[in-house]
């Protein structure tokens, strides 16, 4: 059975606020926390404090007797170097110009060596290529989320 506390724009957190309740319902034998990234569109919101948030989600998840396995999110640069996270369509829309993103690119680069250095008693989903499989430079197509379980899927394995 898979449980999933997910709501599209929302930051680490509005994850955090809402991972007790959801903890409350049942014990969970692993708990796969997938965020960051709306934090880093987001330029009041600081890297430390998602660091923060996430480790508070792990450490929770964790005192719950929950392995805890954190996704480091698909990778930022590439073939296509930052074009691969830069938007088209309604996001792209939020920015005047395509070089606005370049701060935002920065960001989620700078996130994705963070965690693994700043997060304990976790496990890493490594970060994977969607191999331009996204429906505007950000979010998967169903073919991306198919990645995205693979690889989340293949690091459980590991583990065990």
């Amino acid at each position: 059975t898979i449980d999933v506390l997910a709501l599209g724009g929302k930051t680490t957190k509005w994850m955090l606020e809402n991972l007790p309740s959801q903890l409350a319902k049942k014990k969970y034998d692993r708990v796969i926390i997938y965020g960051g990234g709306n934090d880093t569109s987001n330029a009041s919101i600081p890297l430390d404090t998602t660091i923060k948030n996430i480790q508070k989600m792990v450490d929770m998840s964790s005192d719950n007797g929950a392995d805890v396995f954190v996704n480091l999110g698909y990778k930022v640069e590439g073939k296509f170097g930052d074009i691969n996270i830069l938007p088209v369509g309604r996001p792209a829309n939020l920015l005047k110009k395509k070089e606005d993103w370049i701060p935002y690119v920065q960001k989620r680069k700078d996130l994705q060596k963070l965690i693994p250095e700043k997060i304990t008693n976790a496990t890493f989903i490594p970060v994977y290529d969607l191999e331009s499989k996204t429906t505007d430079g950000i979010h998967p197509t169903s073919a991306g989320h198919k990645i995205v379980a693979e690889k989340i899927y293949e690091s459980i394995l590991k583990k065990y």
